[in-house]
């Protein structure tokens, strides 16, 4: 969790290695920048923002902005909890070779969370069972690879819009299972996701007002 003041010394971080982009920033300007950059980094990780901050003065000549210090944050967590996705396969073949089809509970314990996550929706006994580890290598690299760039754009949310999306996911799931039968059309199923995508949005917007009313508040 970071707090307003380690935001406050941050933004002063900044400003020391950046003089002349504030030279005239007033106290109002300041107050609300913190208030901002507050309100979407205060449930993140103090060591990640840290190192993000400091990466980009040491490699750029401009300030940072909002959106590139979450993107250094998100490219530091894929590097350090990410695997290739070459490794990844190599954990599948671990499990097979090891546990094989009958060992399927001791085989996903073995994997890594995004390796286990891309196992279960190809079925590790499905795997197993295949005659050909090329086209399930080819079919594990495309939706590992998937799910890498999903969570490469979910880390650069806050944590409130996270909720918001993952609650708009289980809106999905819940209305997929309810509406969506095998004799749906495709029409039926898209109208489904643009109801979701809709409420998503408003969702979204509320989210934005309120935290701008927060901030003009607390001026």
């Amino acid at each position: 969790m970071v707090t307003e003041e380690q935001i406050t010394a941050y933004l002063g971080l900044i400003k020391t290695a950046y003089p002349r982009f504030y030279n005239n920033i007033s106290i109002d300007e300041i107050n609300i920048t913190i208030r901002l950059w507050f309100g979407i980094f205060k449930d993140d990780n103090t060591e990640d923002l840290s190192r993000a901050i400091k990466y980009l003065i040491s490699t750029s000549p401009y300030p940072p902005t909002i959106a590139e210090v979450r993107q250094a944050m998100s490219k530091q967590k894929k590097e350090d909890k990410i695997l290739n996705v070459d490794k990844a396969w190599e954990e599948v073949m671990y499990a097979v070779r090891n546990f094989g089809y009958n060992g399927y509970k001791e085989a996903l314990e073995s994997m890594s969370k995004y390796t286990r996550e891309v196992v279960n929706s190809i079925g590790f006994k499905e795997i197993c069972k295949s005659e050909n580890l090329y086209i399930e290598r080819a079919h594990f690299i495309k939706m590992y690879e998937m799910l890498l760039k999903r969570e490469e754009e979910n880390n650069l949310l806050p944590k409130e819009l996270k909720l918001i999306k993952n609650d708009t996911k289980d809106q999905v799931n819940k209305n997929s299972d309810l509406k969506i039968k095998s004799n749906n059309s495709t029409n039926e199923k898209n109208n489904i996701y643009k109801n979701i995508d809709k409420d998503y949005f408003n969702n979204l917007k509320k989210l934005l007002k309120t935290q701008n009313l927060n901030i003009k508040k607390n001026i």
